[in-house]
């Protein structure tokens, strides 16, 4: 008797329900979710791919706000689901650090001896680059995995668009397929009012470390201020100090 999977066609939809599956092990939500396409239960057991406990990374960086850009360069230490240590540098010097432990944020600016230290989990990053995005959504961006909310139904737009997620009576996030349908070139983030809280452009997708990692990441809220990072360089980062995600003040 034929298998229920070789009777689904593999449309774009399916192949992002399948990226959502791959994406959720790593994610906190309810723990009852539906699907409406019931071949995408199957997909439940599938599991991320090896990848690394760490990612370390250098790229460039601009900072998008009110119209204009400002250039520069980054690197990074990367750890899931809630650590991260970046520095910022510009053709003057150093601009800045930004650290978080998990439990508090760090933040000083080179250019006036500036400290900054807050307590609390997933900080914004509204303070850095003016979009309400978690520090942990990006660290998940950085290290191949999407930060999908949790969520109780997935279904598809119309015909091959946008697999929609809703928790309770609310779209919290909508996932657009690339060309091919086996990633996700957009991901858009809404709040309890479902108003866009950001939406992050993903493209270049690189295999890492038995993974696959997004070399451009553009990010902007509904203004059209925030960031884009495009990563030169990303590599497996074992056996990470826990002292580089805490900062002192200069």
């Amino acid at each position: 008797m034929p298998s229920t999977m070789r009777a689904v066609p593999a449309t774009p939809a399916l192949w992002l329900l399948m990226t959502i599956a791959l994406a959720m092990s790593g994610c906190a939500g309810p723990a009852a979710r539906r699907y409406e396409d019931p071949a995408a239960r199957l997909l439940a057991a599938e599991k991320v791919p090896p990848g690394a406990d760490a990612f370390k990374g250098v790229g460039r960086l601009r900072l998008l706000r009110d119209g204009g850009a400002t250039s520069g360069r980054a690197a990074w230490v990367a750890a899931p689901p809630d650590r991260l240590r970046m520095e910022l540098l510009y053709s003057a010097g150093p601009a800045a650090k930004v650290a978080t432990d998990g439990q508090w944020l760090y933040i000083v600016s080179h250019a006036d001896g500036g400290f900054y230290r807050r307590r609390g989990e997933n900080p914004s990053l509204s303070r850095l680059v003016s979009v309400p995005m978690g520090i942990e959504a990006l660290i998940s961006l950085l290290s191949g995995r999407l930060p999908i909310p949790g969520f109780h139904r997935a279904w598809t737009e119309g015909h091959g668009g946008a697999v929609a997620l809703q928790r309770w009576a609310k779209v919290v996030a909508r996932l657009y397929p690339d060309e091919s349908g086996r990633r996700v070139a957009m991901m858009e983030r809404f709040n309890a009012s479902e108003n866009l809280q950001w939406r992050a452009r993903l493209s270049d997708w690189r295999k890492v470390a038995g993974g696959e990692l997004p070399f451009r990441i553009g990010v902007t809220d509904g203004a059209g201020d925030g960031f884009e990072l495009t990563i030169e360089r990303c590599w497996p980062a074992p056996d990470v100090d826990p002292a580089i995600f805490t900062l002192s003040p200069p």
